[in-house]
């Protein structure tokens, strides 16, 4: 793999440039693709690792150009020393943030639904309007008319966070949940890719070694 016809960059540029373009071109797509979906979201599952794999197979071909060679070197480079877990950690935590915040809102729809709606009836006494986006930023009423919000306990910090964000996803169309599903989504497939780049890295120092 002959990687002198990279333009000659320093490393760290050469990756920021590599991996900002990258998601630039990933992410909007998955963001497409399950606004697109709606309900059906779950039809788009796996497509996107599938693309990447190809991608990934089709480098190793040399079928890619500039761009696959760029793509095997940084994607390799993630397993490389301590790179590889704080790339794994990183997207532990992300789907830990991912499922936790999907939890919450799904806890705030249903367990706690009837201390959602009496938050609804108070902002309706107060005269604020919980459909409005910039209301529900700007003044968090999900929070400061939960009655429960004194209680300093974990309980009712996950109540009162679980009631403020079915209240944020009600405002927003439910993009709460749209936004933070293509992130759980997106990262379960990206350590799907590095799992089968892991493989493919594996192979490759076997490889060198029997050459």
């Amino acid at each position: 793999m002959h990687l002198k016809s990279i333009p000659k960059l320093s490393e760290r540029l050469e990756g920021v440039l590599f991996w900002t373009l990258f998601s630039l071109i990933v992410f909007p797509i998955r963001i497409s693709m399950f606004y697109l979906s709606h309900d059906h979201w779950y039809g788009v599952v796996g497509v996107l690792f599938s693309i990447m794999t190809t991608i990934v197979i089709l480098s190793k071909k040399g079928k890619m150009g500039w761009f696959g060679r760029l793509f095997i070197k940084h994607i390799f480079k993630l397993h490389m020393g301590k790179k590889r877990f704080l790339v794994y950690g990183t997207s532990l935590l992300i789907i830990s943030c991912a499922g936790l915040t999907l939890y919450l809102v799904n806890e705030g729809n249903s367990t706690y639904a009837g201390i959602k709606d009496l938050v609804y009836a108070k902002a309706k006494d107060n005269g604020i309007d919980l459909k409005d986006k910039q209301v529900v930023l700007q003044s968090n009423p999900g929070f400061k008319l939960n009655p429960n919000i004194s209680q300093i306990t974990l309980g009712g910090v996950i109540q009162s966070l679980s009631v403020a964000l079915a209240i944020m996803n009600s405002a927003f169309d439910g993009w709460v949940v749209y936004f933070w599903t293509t992130i759980l989504v997106t990262e379960s497939e990206f350590i799907g890719v590095l799992l089968i780049t892991k493989i493919f890295s594996q192979n490759n120092k076997k490889s060198k070694k029997i050459g």
